[in-house]
């Protein structure tokens, strides 16, 4: 279930959705009120990049994350 979390720029929905390609790779996606969305991801439990991707939603359908 997905809950809204306060985060440093509002509240915001963390999602986790499982790569296609690789089973180890895990897409972090943070949704914020605001309707922005900032991406990471997770490689065996571990964060890989040390600061969150802001990307819009076209950009994440067209990377394959978001249907």
């Amino acid at each position: 279930m997905r809950q809204w979390h306060q985060g440093k720029e509002g509240f915001m929905k963390v999602t986790r959705i499982q790569d296609k390609y690789n089973p180890d790779k895990v897409w972090m996606i943070k949704r914020y009120l605001c309707g922005t969305f900032y991406v990471n991801q997770e490689i065996k439990g571990q964060k890989f990049y040390d600061r969150d991707r802001r990307m819009t939603k076209r950009m994440l359908v067209s990377i394959g994350v978001l249907a």
